[in-house]
């Protein structure tokens, strides 16, 4: 099984607002998946999900990245646009690019209430499937881009040995630039999203893809 990977723009005040808070307090439940979207349809999806949150937390063979830090993912892909790259990932590329690992605070170290006593083992990276990332907040996505060269070539070339080829690093450029002008972190996440089962768990409507021949936010 591959990865289906998504670029996440997101701010800290939402993730406090949409999952830290509802954490500590589940009555804010529905209030808040109310305030998530306009959509009706998304808004059900939300209090859905926010109704699993005690499940993950009685289950402490959940790792955190596959239920706290997957649904930030998710709750990020409600508000704004996210995108999607085929297999390509930051997580993974910062096994031969150290410096971009170290880019990634775990979301317990930014959360005010339980989440931040919690650990996060995975050290704020995706590790397999339908998991996700702690953020690369706003203050570091000009240093991420920094690191660009040594993941990928440019937008069109598709040469061997780079982590990221055109596709998959036009996502990311465009991910990173959105967050970038708008003062905002990004969370990754595999598996949000996986074309080939025709599967979303976030708006699909916020999703922006090569594929899809819709790029711009």
């Amino acid at each position: 099984m591959g990865y289906d990977v998504t670029f996440h723009p997101v701010s800290v005040e939402d993730l406090q607002h949409f999952l830290f808070d509802v954490v500590d307090d589940p009555s804010l439940s529905t209030p808040r998946s109310q305030e998530i979207s306009e959509k009706d349809k998304a808004r059900q999806l939300v209090k859905q999900l926010y109704e699993k949150v005690p499940e993950w937390f009685s289950d402490k063979s959940v790792p955190f990245n596959a239920s706290v830090s997957f649904l930030a993912a998710i709750l990020a892909g409600f508000r704004r646009p996210f995108w999607y790259s085929r297999g390509a990932s930051l997580s993974f590329a910062a096994d031969a690019v150290p410096e971009m690992g170290e880019l990634f605070t775990p979301l317990p170290g930014i959360a005010k209430g339980s989440i931040s006593k919690r650990a996060d083992p995975s050290k704020g990276r995706i590790t397999e499937n339908y998991t996700a990332s702690g953020i690369i907040l706003p203050e570091k996505i000009e240093a991420l881009q920094k690191l660009f060269p040594r993941i990928a070539p440019s937008l069109d070339a598709n040469a061997k040995g780079y982590h990221f080829y055109s596709d998959d690093f036009r996502s990311l450029l465009v991910a990173t630039n959105f967050a970038r002008s708008n003062g905002l972190g990004l969370i990754e996440a595999s598996d949000v999203v996986v074309p080939a089962a025709d599967e979303c768990i976030s708006d699909f409507d916020n999703m922006r893809a090569p594929f899809l021949k819709r790029v711009d936010p």
